[in-house]
């Protein structure tokens, strides 16, 4: 499956699969937070939009809105229906990297490993994976390249459905904090696509 086949699939303007993506909401209306424990953190992003993205920052466990997303450190990870970036390499200055463990759940992750050795930035260069859909831009979440590649993808294209991977990624923020976050659906309850609901909590540093 090339690049351009599976992004364009996902990105028709019929939305995902079909289902017709929903039209501009409220700003204060995009992302929700809720509290699953004490230090843990559920984000559910309304992220329908083909052309928008949705700015978030861990510290502060909010939606932002940088003046230039290249530049300004304010955030940590965006989100724009199934593509996911962080602030560093090709998308930001934030100097953010992120390291996916394969097959860790997120509750058994309780500390940082004890070396980040691995992590890798966004790039502009990723080519096609194996058995992964991931949009051209390579961007990191959606695209990890060198050993990660197919698996590190915290999604996998199924018979026209997006379904989430078994990763937990640790990522290290332009401030030298760590956060565990791990991907848990795509679709809102009624199936609506570009519902991200992903979870994040901090861990002790190296």
């Amino acid at each position: 499956m090339s690049v351009s086949s599976c992004a364009d699939t996902l990105l028709t303007s019929e939305g995902f699969a079909g289902i017709p993506p929903e039209g501009s909401l409220p700003q204060a209306q995009k992302i929700t937070v809720n509290t699953i424990s004490l230090g843990v953190f559920e984000v559910q992003a309304r992220a329908t939009s083909a052309t928008e993205w949705l700015y978030f920052d861990f510290e502060s466990g909010q939606m932002v809105t940088p003046t230039d997303p290249l530049t300004d450190n304010s955030w940590d990870i965006a989100l724009q229906r199934f593509k996911v970036k962080i602030n560093g390499g090709n998308s930001g200055n934030g100097a953010n990297s992120l390291l996916p463990i394969i097959g860790q759940s997120f509750d058994s992750l309780t500390a940082t490993p004890t070396t980040f050795s691995g992590a890798i930035t966004d790039r502009s260069d990723a080519g096609d994976g194996d058995d992964a859909c991931r949009p051209a831009e390579g961007t990191l979440y959606a695209y990890l390249d060198s050993t990660f590649t197919g698996n590190g993808c915290w999604f996998r294209y199924e018979n026209t459905q997006l379904i989430v991977r078994d990763v937990t990624y640790v990522h290290k923020t332009h401030g030298n904090r760590y956060y565990k976050v791990r991907f848990f659906n795509y679709y809102s309850s009624t199936g609506t696509s570009g519902h991200i609901t992903f979870r994040f909590s901090e861990v002790g540093a190296l």
